[in-house]
């Protein structure tokens, strides 16, 4: 058996064992951001693939349930295009495929873009939210004439015939689907959704819905802009790109962390730290915002003061937000949902007491829908 035939077996094997999207949630994969493209020949072992974001195995668009036959697709993206491939069984000449596209959704609905997107030429397309909303259709073709329609003359798609199946390889570039302003950067959120095939035997990576933009989300580069939100790297008594600090009076220094090991919630580890009059806990770096798109500030928190004090917590944005909260005394998620005004934000979680322990994990500021 050739090396592409063992690749396209341990795929199908994937599938069938009902693998979940990557990034850990059914309706959210996360879209890394590569430094090159692959070449567009079918073959799913090749390197961009094998670190691509990986959709759960897609539904039946009318009943919810997995698709027979099944597939599945893959997402990733190179320096000047968006590369989608589709994965499925029993694939048929000429059969449709579908990528359905909103780079503005984080922004709401009436956002404005500096130029509008072009539409695809599609008559059933219904109106969209935002201006950018793409619909893309693929047309699969196995004698290298793959049709792409709505995402300019230098989309292109390759299909390739597999024992017991077949992939679906597209690259779109960013200069049509979106515009120079929108190119993906880490962490930016994107409306999606996937489908193949018409009618009663439609399926789709989430089940489509009436109105609104596409029901799934692609976050480029990581799921968020702290450390990825965990605390399991640590490097100089704190975890790799927090900066905690606590303030006594006048003199600032280094916070007193430890490694959490018996409250924890997405990993090993979670923070424990100890703060005195004021704690400043933050990302080691500014963080690049998209002014006009919604974000979400939050963390998981659980509070023990020292006895007969009291603690005070805020969420901060700065410039634009802050948020005072009640202290959890059991793990709790606090959000802070803002709207960015500027290209660039330091957030932080402040908490000012006479005295006691915090447990932080999963701190985390992500792009958000509305």
């Amino acid at each position: 058996m050739s090396l592409k035939h063992k690749s396209w077996g341990a795929v199908l094997a994937a599938l069938l064992c009902g693998t979940a999207a990557a990034g850990g949630e059914a309706e959210r994969i996360v879209v890394p951001i590569a430094e090159t493209g692959p070449v567009l020949d079918g073959d799913m072992g090749e390197a961009f693939w094998q670190k691509a974001g990986v959709t759960r195995r897609f539904v039946g668009s009318g009943t919810g349930r997995p698709s027979e036959p099944p597939s599945f697709a893959k997402v990733a993206t190179g320096p000047k295009a968006l590369f989608v491939a589709f994965v499925c069984l029993e694939g048929v000449e000429g059969e449709p495929f579908l990528i359905e596209l909103d780079p503005r959704v984080a922004f709401g609905a009436g956002e404005s873009a500096d130029e509008p997107a072009d539409r695809a030429d599609d008559p059933e397309q219904k109106p969209p939210l935002s201006r950018a909303y793409r619909r893309i259709r693929v047309t699969a073709r196995l004698d290298g004439q793959s049709e792409v329609q709505g995402a300019g003359p230098k989309a292109v798609a390759a299909a390739k015939a597999l024992p017991g199946g077949m992939t679906v390889e597209v690259r779109l570039p960013y200069e049509a689907i979106t515009g120079s302003d929108l190119v993906p950067r880490r962490g930016d959120l994107w409306a999606a959704n996937l489908r193949r095939g018409l009618g009663e035997k439609e399926t789709a990576w989430m089940r489509p819905t009436e109105k609104g933009p596409p029901p799934g989300d692609w976050v480029f580069g990581e799921a968020n802009f702290i450390a990825n939100g965990d605390a399991e790297e640590w490097a100089k008594r704190a975890p790799v790109g927090w900066t905690l600090t606590n303030r006594i009076g006048e003199k600032e220094t280094a916070a007193v962390a430890f490694r959490e090991t018996d409250i924890v919630v997405g990993g090993s580890r979670a923070v424990r730290v100890r703060y005195r009059d004021r704690l400043a806990v933050r990302p080691s770096a500014r963080i690049p915002l998209r002014p006009g798109a919604n974000y979400c500030l939050s963390a998981l928190l659980l509070f023990r003061p020292a006895p007969g004090t009291k603690v005070t917590p805020t969420f901060s944005a700065a410039p634009s937000k802050t948020r005072a909260f009640d202290a959890p005394d059991e793990v709790v998620r606090v959000r802070m949902p803002f709207r960015a005004e500027a290209p660039h934000v330091e957030p932080a979680l402040i908490v000012e007491g006479m005295g006691g322990v915090v447990f932080i994990d999963d701190f985390r500021l992500e792009m958000v829908r509305p």
